[in-house]
């Protein structure tokens, strides 16, 4: 009996060890992408996918960093980034299901490549922070979401930096 008890215990230690380590990030690509194609990449504010809106977090305050922090990691990967300062006219739903008459409206009309992050979790339990963030990537010539990144963390940085940590 005593065995039976250890072994669940064991079994269940590893459940949540498992399940621990496998929701940290996730990484979606719809082709192989060709670095040397990717030149100016165009990084849009932080659009607010939160499905719920809790009073006690101040989301401008929190989310003013993340262009930062994702055009300082694409420069480490070698790319040119121009972050854009002003608002966008479209839904989190525009976005998330983006037709090509969308995607080839997005960012100014020179601009091929433009990433867009998304926070779809800002909250605080007890002492406890958690965050989840999407960063998108579209392709303007081929009028596609071609990559798209999705981070959690205890912080709006951390998240953010290990989304972009993944960019091709």
């Amino acid at each position: 009996m005593m065995n039976v008890k250890i072994i669940l215990l064991v079994l269940t230690c590893n459940c949540f060890l498992f399940l621990g380590c496998s929701t940290n990030w996730l990484v979606y690509q719809t082709r192989d992408i060709n670095s040397k194609e990717i030149d100016i990449v165009y990084i849009f504010p932080v659009m607010d996918a939160r499905q719920v809106h809790y009073r006690n977090v101040n989301f401008l305050n929190k989310t003013s960093g993340v262009q930062g922090i994702i055009a300082t990691s694409l420069k480490n990967k070698g790319y040119e980034s121009i972050v854009v300062p002003e608002a966008f006219d479209f839904s989190i739903e525009q976005l998330y299901f983006a037709e090509k008459e969308f995607i080839q409206k997005l960012g100014p009309s020179d601009a091929r490549w433009v990433v867009v992050p998304c926070i779809e979790s800002l909250f605080r339990v007890s002492t406890a922070n958690y965050t989840d963030i999407n960063l998108l990537l579209f392709d303007k010539k081929t009028m596609q979401l071609i990559w798209e990144s999705k981070a959690f963390g205890t912080t709006v940085s951390a998240a953010t930096s290990k989304a972009a940590s993944f960019f091709p």
